[in-house]
């Protein structure tokens, strides 16, 4: 997103993103369906909501993602030694520090087994 917006398109901008805090978690959804063409995911937050649609709004304005990092991105989440891929067995499962916290705090001083 390297384009830059002359100051009044700038301040516009900024306004309406400013503007979404204002709004009933109805208006932020069918503000969704403009944007987005697609109806919001039914259990969404209004803050991540209010999020989605302020990054469309940048994107609408500025550009979104070089197709450079989208190939990059596609990549990542199809590749089946990616934690974060959703094929990839036991992904959910696996604790992100390598430790299970369960055998962290039995293996800490003083912890009694019972």
């Amino acid at each position: 997103m390297k384009n830059r917006l002359a100051d009044s398109a700038s301040n516009q901008l900024a306004g309406e993103i400013a503007g979404l805090s204002s709004l009933s978690v109805k208006h932020l959804k069918e503000h969704w369906r403009s944007l987005y063409s697609t109806e919001p995911p039914p259990r969404i937050s209004r803050e991540l909501l209010t999020r989605a649609l302020a990054y469309r709004l940048q994107e609408r304005a500025l550009g979104g993602l070089k197709p450079s990092t989208h190939r990059l991105l596609e990549r990542i989440s199809k590749s089946p030694t990616s934690r974060f891929c959703a094929h990839h067995p036991g992904s959910e499962d696996r604790p992100r520090n390598g430790t299970d916290p369960r055998m962290a705090r039995e293996q800490a001083p003083g912890h009694r087994t019972r």
